[in-house]
This record gives C-alpha cells, sequence and structure tokens, in this order.
C-alpha cells in the first residue's frame, strides 16, 4: 500500500501544481510558470547557440515544443477511496499502447513551450520532438541507429521519471530520462524560408540564406 502525505499544501491537486511547475504572484494575481530549466533544456541551448544562432531570421518565435503533462491516472495521488496499489503520477500524452483519441493539441498553456509563451518560456526557438509528432514521421526518418529522447513524459513514480524515447530502429519505447541517451532537437523554419538539399546523411538540407 502506498499513500502520500500532503505538507504545507492544502490538497493533492495544489500539490501537483507545485510538484509540476511554480506560481508566482504578478499584481497580485497568482501565476503557474515553469520554474527550473532541464539538463536536456541546458544542452539544447547551447547547441543553438554554438550552432543555429547566425540562422536565427529565418526561424518562427512562435513554433510551440508540446511537453504534455496533462495527467490521466493518479495513482496513489488519487483522492480518499481510489488505488492505493499504485504509485505511478501517468500522464496522457500518448500513453504506450497509443489511445486512439491522442492528439496533436497541447491542452495546458504551460506546457505550450516557445518564446513567445510567458508561462513556458524558452531561450531560443528550439525543441525537441513529442511522441505524438514522432509517429508523423516515417520510421526511416526517426531511425538513426541510437537512441533519443523525446518531449513526451509518461509517468514517474518512487524511484524515477520515465519518458517517451525513439530506438535505433526508429520506433518508440519508454525508459528512464535520468539515463544518458542522446537528443535530436528541433526547429520550424518562418513560412517562405526556402531549403535545399535532399535531406540525406551527405547531403542535409540547408537553409538558404542568400534568397
Amino acid at each position: 500500500m502506498f499513500y502520500i502525505i500532503l505538507e504545507g499544501v492544502p490538497n493533492i491537486e495544489t500539490a501537483l501544481v507545485n510538484m509540476l511547475s511554480k506560481d508566482t504572484t504578478e499584481n497580485n494575481q497568482v501565476v503557474t510558470v515553469n520554474k527550473y530549466n532541464s539538463a536536456v533544456k541546458g544542452v539544447v541551448d547551447n547547441w543553438y547557440e554554438n550552432n543555429l544562432s547566425s540562422l536565427s531570421n529565418y526561424l518562427d518565435n512562435n513554433a510551440v515544443y508540446c511537453h504534455d503533462r496533462t495527467i490521466d491516472s493518479y495513482g496513489s495521488w488519487s483522492k480518499r477511496g481510489s488505488t492505493t496499489s499504485n504509485y505511478n503520477l501517468r500522464f496522457n500524452y500518448y500513453i504506450i499502447p497509443l489511445k486512439t483519441n491522442a492528439s496533436l493539441t497541447c491542452a495546458n498553456q504551460t506546457d505550450r513551450f516557445s518564446k513567445t509563451n510567458e508561462k513556458a518560456e524558452l531561450a531560443y526557438p528550439i525543441g525537441l520532438l513529442s511522441e505524438a509528432e514522432r509517429t508523423m514521421m516515417d520510421q526511416g526518418y526517426a531511425r538513426t541507429g541510437q537512441i533519443w529522447l523525446l518531449g513526451s513524459p509518461i509517468y514517474f513514480n518512487r524511484y524515477d521519471a520515465i519518458g517517451h524515447l525513439v530506438d535505433s530502429t526508429g520506433s518508440s519505447v519508454n525508459n528512464s530520462v535520468h539515463t544518458s541517451y542522446g537528443v535530436r532537437p528541433a526547429i520550424v523554419l518562418k513560412p517562405g524560408v526556402e531549403i535545399e538539399g535532399l535531406g540525406t546523411y551527405n547531403e542535409p538540407y540547408v537553409v538558404k540564406t542568400t534568397s
């Protein structure tokens, strides 16, 4: 049997908000914002600074990178009378096996990471793909022979946080986000920006900066 002891918060909902984000007061109103930067975000930002900063005028600052943390199952975080045999807090976004009603819509504003979202603000217009977006890719594009992280969480338990990854064949798997895997950041080009190249390893897509 598992149970949660609340300290300093009135209810389960407030405890989860404080754990997944942070409430701050602005103009006498409580605003929920993301409090911490992840280690992965630091890696992605550093890669952008070293490789893409010269192309900033060609990238869409309004692009949204969704890390949907809508809760599907509370496990032992649920209220009295619900299950106490499962500590897991499970998220809704493309649980394996895939839900038939899965959507690209990002339900919560604090999960819509973007340069223009003050509640989930990015330093640069770059982020990780979601599991929903991976399913739209041909498996050949996702297959790299390496394992890399997506931005979609699955659940966390008393030991670890589990997220979606792409395995060496291009398929989706789940594993601990604390394990050392690679990342393949995504960008969105502004409308009208042209590219050239074949999109292959030897002839990758390149933004045409002279047109």
